[in-house]
């Protein structure tokens, strides 16, 4: 491959990963303001999975390519210059965490799937706001105390 055709492999790989965790930092956002109930609650949850895992396979591929060719004379101008440094190991560290969230998301795609497939929308260790009839007020009291109102 000419050096040209590398650095433009580069970029694109790169701003594809880019591209993409921005649409996943969006994607997160709104889950974090989702219901578990909601309809689109799994979809939302399987479309930032996907898009986190290709954003850091697109990273991972631009990241070996510079790594394998950044050190080349012919590469970019100013070769003695070109140092790999703290920029570039946050890449590799960025692309390769990428994954692993990407992964716990399709996950937790997953056990949303199988606790709607079971038909309890609720872990069982839940509360709920409403009272129960152990919990319900009795009568009223022989004598006011300074708490009612």
């Amino acid at each position: 491959m000419t050096t040209v055709s590398l650095v433009a492999a580069t970029q694109f790989f790169y701003t594809l990963c880019m591209t993409l965790v921005l649409v996943a930092a969006f994607l997160t956002w709104l889950y974090c303001f989702c219901s578990r109930d909601h309809d689109k609650y799994l979809l939302l949850l399987l479309s930032n999975g996907a898009n986190l895992v290709i954003g850091g396979f697109c990273g991972l591929i631009a990241v070996c390519i510079f790594g394998a060719n950044g050190d080349n004379r012919d590469w970019m101008p100013y070769w003695q210059h070109n140092d790999l440094s703290w920029s570039f190991g946050f890449a590799c560290v960025g692309s390769l965490l990428l994954i692993p969230a990407g992964v716990l998301f399709l996950v937790e795609a997953k056990r949303v799937k199988y606790r709607r497939l079971r038909g309890s929308s609720r872990p069982t260790s839940q509360y709920s706001i409403e009272p129960t009839q152990s919990q319900a007020k009795p009568s009223a009291p022989a004598y006011p105390h300074h708490t009612d109102i």
